[in-house]
C-alpha cells in the first residue's frame, strides 16, 4: 500500500461535510446519519465515523473504496482519537 493512499480520519466541523458524509454513506447502503469524523483518501471521502456523539462508536467505510488492510490501519487510530483534546478538522 502506497503511504499516500493511507486513509486519514479528520474531525468534521461544518454542516456541509456532515451532510456529504451522510449522503455518501447512504449511497453505499449504510446508515451513517451523524458522523463526527470523515475518513479521507486523498481529497475523497471514503468513510465516516461517529465517535462519542452517542454512547457508542459507529463506523462506515466505502464498500468498494476501502480495503481490508486500509480498514485495519484506520481501526488502529481509534484509541488515539479518543485521547485527543483537539484534532485536525475538515
Amino acid at each position: 500500500m502506497n503511504m499516500s493512499n493511507i486513509p486519514k480520519v479528520l474531525k468534521i466541523n461544518d454542516p456541509k461535510t456532515l451532510q456529504l458524509v451522510s449522503k455518501l454513506a447512504e449511497e453505499d447502503n449504510d446508515n451513517m446519519k451523524i458522523p463526527t469524523h470523515a475518513v479521507m483518501k486523498g481529497n475523497e471521502i471514503v468513510g465516516g465515523w461517529n465517535l462519542c456523539e452517542v454512547p457508542m462508536v459507529l463506523l462506515w467505510h466505502h464498500s468498494k473504496k476501502v480495503g481490508a488492510k486500509e480498514y485495519a490501519f484506520t481501526k488502529r487510530c481509534k484509541p488515539s482519537i479518543h485521547s485527543l483534546q483537539q484534532s485536525q478538522s475538515i
